[in-house]
């Protein structure tokens, strides 16, 4: 269940107070989330101030959750909370989502508190969230195949962060890798950090987490990230500068964690000075960021319980909701836990299913799966599929994008995102049991859509996926030939390399069990499959020594 709470400028009176004078005496953008409670109680509740910084919290939340939560939005909030806080629903939960404009946007709304529960950021079975409006994403945040992870740690001199938490983190972001659900992380260090995240973006990134310092501008009203220059000294990137750096990636990055000071934080009254909302309208996925200055060891369990409870429910704001409450119940002392911000553009969480099969195995099945008795039920199904509204539109962009040369390369990426979240859903339509005619249509719009993504814009890693969709259907001779048509591509590409790899030996297993149940006395067949088994062999042999040649480990 999602419930969506919209606001305007004048929604309620938060605005008069006068923060922006305050944050820059205080220099920078240099305050925790205690400092701001504390602010807010005295311009917003007034009288005596609590002596507990709990109370205090709770009196602030109380009082922006009233100028939010009125008149029928309350009625229907407290009508949702109640539901999916009904014990006879353990498995139901909501989404509250938060459109907010820029004027309100730079308030910690991760403090709203409700008396019937607790604060909303932390209350049993709510995931609170923020949306940009106009950038709300038509496709879904999960990934099929494996997760590639990117891992940014920026150390500028008198910046620096020690060893102990880098080797922290990185054992942290090896939680999906030990599970099977991503492929070994990457990590950016040293010098020339820009340069290098610009090239580790050719390839595909799904999760890009960056630890670092963060800090408000000051005179410029913009939230930068310091990162290490060329020459041993700091570079200061903005909130535009990062944000088009990262939309220039040839693949939408599903989740961006940014772990650095104030990168949610908006000093100016335009979402292009917040790092966070900046990043969230480029990508339209997902982002989670900092609001305030957040202490080390509170941003060291915020990463570690993130990816462990992500590596169990493959959901973001879920994860994101665990990793508050594990703060909250280490450092009873403090407000860390309202320090995380999450923009999620897309309708839900889910970046990918727990426990899935990987679309690159050999997988049996079953026709039951497929539908079974209910194949009468398909031409129904088959029609609300055919006129799905995204389905159609993309069907009338293509041929616009074919005779207008600048749109080629934006109506690609959209194609090729369809064709990776058709591949994905596939899955969950043969659990749901839909009918073999939608699945089957599933199937080839899936490659249909990639391909047409290659006709448009000839990229290689465009000839990747639409492999490894083909692989998925056990079309393996048509997977290997689109690999190497990328290859052509991108001769030095290790990733398509890698994937050819894979699949052959996919292939190659496939073919043994075909050697081994194959009950048929004809020896040209038999004959056939054994010379197959030396192509195999030898293609691997051929695609190890390339990666030997291009430095790749050989796997």
């Amino acid at each position: 269940m999602t419930i969506e709470v919209q606001s305007s400028e004048s929604i309620c009176d938060c605005r008069a107070i006068p923060f922006k004078p305050l944050l820059s005496q205080i220099g920078g953008g240099s305050l925790t989330v205690e400092e701001w409670v504390r602010l807010a109680f005295d311009a917003w509740v007034g009288g005596v101030r609590p002596s507990s910084l709990y109370d205090c919290a709770i009196a602030v939340g109380r009082y922006m959750f009233d100028q939010l939560f009125v008149d029928e939005v309350n009625k229907s909030f407290n009508y949702a909370l109640d539901f999916v806080q009904y014990d006879r629903w353990p498995q139901t939960f909501m989404r509250l989502r938060l459109l907010l404009p820029p004027s309100l946007n730079d308030l910690p709304w991760e403090l709203l508190y409700c008396d019937k529960t607790t604060f909303l950021a932390t209350a049993p079975k709510v995931f609170l969230t923020r949306a940009i409006l106009e950038f709300i994403n038509r496709y879904q945040l999960i990934v099929a195949n494996q997760l590639n992870i990117v891992g940014l740690v920026a150390r500028p001199p008198r910046w620096g962060i020690e060893d102990n938490v880098v080797i922290a983190h990185e054992r942290y972001l090896s939680v999906l890798l030990r599970k099977g659900y991503s492929s070994e992380p990457k990590f950016i260090r040293g010098r020339d950090t820009e340069n290098q995240l610009r090239q580790y973006l050719k390839d595909p990134v799904h999760i890009l987490d960056v630890t670092c310092h963060g800090k408000v501008k000051q005179g410029d009203h913009e939230g930068v990230l310091l990162f290490e220059g060329s020459d041993e000294q700091v570079a200061e990137i903005g909130a535009e500068s990062i944000a088009k750096r990262l939309e220039e990636s040839d693949f939408r990055i599903r989740v961006v964690f940014l772990k650095a000071c104030a990168s949610a934080m908006q000093p100016g009254a335009f979402w292009s000075s917040s790092i966070g909302s900046s990043i969230a309208r480029s990508t339209r996925y997902a982002v989670i960021a900092m609001q305030f200055l957040i202490p080390v060891t509170s941003a060291s369990e915020l990463t570690n319980a993130f990816y462990r409870e992500l590596s169990e429910s493959g959901e973001v704001d879920r994860s994101l909701q665990m990793a508050r409450l594990s703060i909250r119940t280490k450092y009873r002392n403090t407000l860390d836990w309202a320090v995380p911000v999450l923009y999620l553009q897309t309708a839900d969480g889910v970046l990918f299913h727990p426990n899935r099969t990987s679309i690159l195995e050999d997988v049996e099945i079953e026709s039951t799966v497929l539908g079974g008795d209910r194949a009468d039920e398909g031409s129904s199904e088959l029609r609300a599929y055919r006129f799905q509204p995204e389905r159609q539109r993309l069907e009338r962009i293509f041929n616009l994008a074919v005779e207008d040369t600048p749109r080629k390369r934006a109506t690609a990426k959209e194609f090729i995102d369809y064709a990776e979240q058709l591949s994905a859903q596939i899955l969950d339509a043969q659990a749901q049991r839909k009918s073999k005619d939608v699945i089957e249509e599933m199937r080839r719009d899936s490659v249909k859509y990639a391909k047409r993504a290659i006709d448009l814009y000839k990229h290689v890693n465009f000839y990747r996926i639409l492999s490894k969709i083909l692989a998925s259907d056990q079309r393996y001779s048509e997977a290997v030939l689109y690999c190497d048509r990328g290859i052509s591509v991108g001769a030095n590409d290790t990733a398509i390399l890698q994937t050819k790899l894979d699949i052959v030996r996919v292939w190659e297993r496939f073919t043994n069990k075909q050697i081994l149940t194959n009950n048929t006395d004809d020896e040209d067949e038999q004959e056939q499959l054994e010379r197959r088994l030396g192509y195999f062999r030898e293609t691997v042999n051929q695609i190890n020594e390339r990666l030997a040649q291009l430095g790749a480990r050989n796997v």
